[in-house]
């Protein structure tokens, strides 16, 4: 195996939530227990659901309330 795995549902749902908090990528892997910078950067631009949360956040700022995301 290459090294890389699977995210969990456990750690989507920690990338949302600490993305909706206004944490940049290096913020948020430092939160994440085995996940680079790069593990997170790649999560977000693949995953089209967390990418809209990701510009959705950037646009409005941290102080304007939490995106809810359905996840299913």
């Amino acid at each position: 195996k290459n090294g890389w795995k699977q995210w969990t549902e456990k750690e989507y749902v920690l990338l949302v939530s600490l993305i909706q908090q206004g944490l940049k990528p290096k913020e948020i892997a430092a939160k994440m227990q085995g996940r680079s910078k790069s593990a997170v950067v790649g999560k977000i631009y693949s995953d089209n659901q967390v990418l809209s949360v990701y510009q959705q956040n950037e646009k409005t700022g941290k102080d304007q309330g939490l995106i809810t995301l359905s996840l299913w």
